[in-house]
């Protein structure tokens, strides 16, 4: 759906929110093993904080559709 219009293949920021949204397993994956290298070397406080990079993705994506319910 979000390539259906013609020419959308050729919208920069389609094109940026798709490349983000395929991603954010790879970010996923990379804050799950490296808050766990943090917890075993017992960096707790830094094993938290690598626990959130996820967020990194969800956090602009419900802005976007909040930002695009509420336009008049």
């Amino acid at each position: 759906m979000m390539f259906d219009a013609p020419g959308s293949e050729h919208n920069a920021m389609l094109v940026t929110l798709y490349a983000v949204i395929v991603a954010y397993p790879l970010g996923l994956i990379a804050g799950i093993i490296s808050s766990w290298i943090a917890y075993k070397r017992r960096k707790f406080k830094f094993a938290y904080i690598l626990n959130a990079i996820p967020l990194l993705w969800v956090l602009p994506i419900v802005g976007l559709f909040v930002y695009a319910n509420t336009m008049p």
